[in-house]
Formats: C-alpha cells, sequence, structure tokens
C-alpha cells in the first residue's frame, strides 16, 4: 500500500515453485537473505502516483530475471475508487478485469481465467476452492471493517485444510498472520499470528517530524476465542 492509498495483494499460482522457496526459507544452514523477486515488482508497482501507472507496471516491469515479466498469479490492485484483478502467469497473458463496488471478490491458488494454472486437482485443488467459497461466504455476513478479519480467521470445517485462516495440518502450511488493507481510509492493518510465526517488531523510516499518510495497525491473533 502506498501513500496515494493505492493497494496490492498477490495470490500465487506457481504453487510448486512457492512451496520450494518455502523450504529453501527454512534451511538453518542458508546464509543471508533472499529479496523476492515479486517483493521488488510490487514495490515498484507501489512507488507511482497513479493506479493506471500501477497496473501498466503489475503486467510490465522487469526485476532481476529479465524473462521474468510482471506479477504472476491473481493480483488485486486499486484505490478507493476503483479495484481490478490481474491474472497472468509465465505462459499466459495477463486478463485485467474491473471487480464492482458492492461485489464479494476472493482469488486462491487455482486460476479462474485460465483453470488449466495453479493446483489443478487432489487434496490441494479442493482445499484452494473451499477456501475461496468460504471466504466468500464469510464476507456476505460481514457489515464492518472490524468484523473482517475474525470472520476469515474463524474455522469453518473440521478438516483445518479447508479453511480460510490454516491451523496444524497434515501438510504443515499454516496461516502466520493477516493483512488487511482500507484504501479509503488509508489503514493498514497487520495481524501475527502467535502459534505460528514470531514478531521481531517494526522498523520506522520516516523522517522526524514527518507526518504519516498512513495509519497502520499492529495486533495478534487469534482475535476469536476457542469454539468462536
Amino acid at each position: 500500500m502506498n501513500e496515494k492509498g493505492i493497494g496490492i495483494v498477490n495470490a500465487s499460482l506457481l504453487v510448486e515453485f512457492d512451496e520450494k522457496e518455502g523450504d529453501l526459507a527454512k534451511d538453518k544452514d542458508k546464509k543471508g537473505v533472499v529479496p523476492s523477486d515479486d517483493g521488488q515488482k510490487i514495490r515498484k508497482a507501489l512507488s507511482y502516483p497513479k493506479l493506471s501507472e500501477s497496473i501498466r507496471s503489475v503486467i510490465t516491469f522487469v526485476g532481476n530475471d529479465r524473462r521474468n515479466v510482471g506479477i504472476k498469479g491473481h493480483t488485486i490492485i486499486g484505490n478507493a475508487s476503483h479495484v481490478f484483478n490481474i491474472e497472468m502467469t509465465s505462459k499466459h497473458l495477463p486478463i485485467i478485469a474491473e471487480i464492482g463496488a458492492d461485489d464479494i471478490f476472493v482469488r486462491t491458488n487455482h486460476g479462474i481465467d485460465y483453470p488449466d494454472t495453479g493446483y489443478t486437482s487432489g487434496i490441494k485443488r479442493a482445499s484452494s476452492v473451499s477456501r475461496m467459497n468460504l471466504a466468500k461466504d464469510a464476507l456476505k455476513q460481514v457489515t464492518t471493517v472490524d468484523q473482517v478479519l475474525p470472520a476469515l480467521e474463524k474455522q469453518y470445517n473440521k478438516d483445518t485444510f479447508m479453511n480460510p485462516y490454516r491451523l496444524d495440518n497434515q501438510f504443515q502450511m499454516n496461516t502466520t498472520g493477516q493483512v488487511m488493507m482500507n484504501l479509503t481510509t488509508k489503514e493498514f492493518y497487520y495481524m501475527y499470528d502467535t502459534r505460528h510465526s514470531k514478531f521481531n517488531g517494526y522498523v520506522n523510516k520516516l523522517p522526524e517530524g514527518y507526518s504519516p499518510k498512513i495509519r497502520v495497525h499492529i495486533g495478534q491473533v487469534p482475535l476469536l476465542q476457542p469454539g468462536e
């Protein structure tokens, strides 16, 4: 999210590659930190003041790998007035569609415009579809901003792997936190899961005396009590 109120979120369709990257991150013998190419691309897109420029950057920017153009997967990008979804992969051209102001729009890890991408079969495909549908149903009941994250944290299926918020499961693919952006009020929410992550604080790089354009909220999950 940037100071102009442009926000970007992304859901991967390169799932096998991303899972391997997760394994590398857990390798205790690995020295140093390897920046994410997508992180660089998202930061570049957020460097622009206009939404149209950010969208162009999402689909055209080249980072460290000249063969890797744009941000792959499902990218939701917008501001207080307009929100768009971009679906693209290394083998598929970007499809850009505007999301209606009253639409509840959810994307997980399987392709919609390109159904041959992301998880295409098996339990991980079933989980991706389940997480998308459960999130949609939960958000239909939401009437205020402060209800959003608790609604997505709630466990709707006895199989924890099928919920939007994943707890301990057979694949050890756990939710480590939640991010929410209110692009109208320019507020950024980060909730870290005390069960599957450790919060080391944050670094404030704003100049002394600078008035922030974005209000940041940081809190802990679980928000709900057991059984809620």
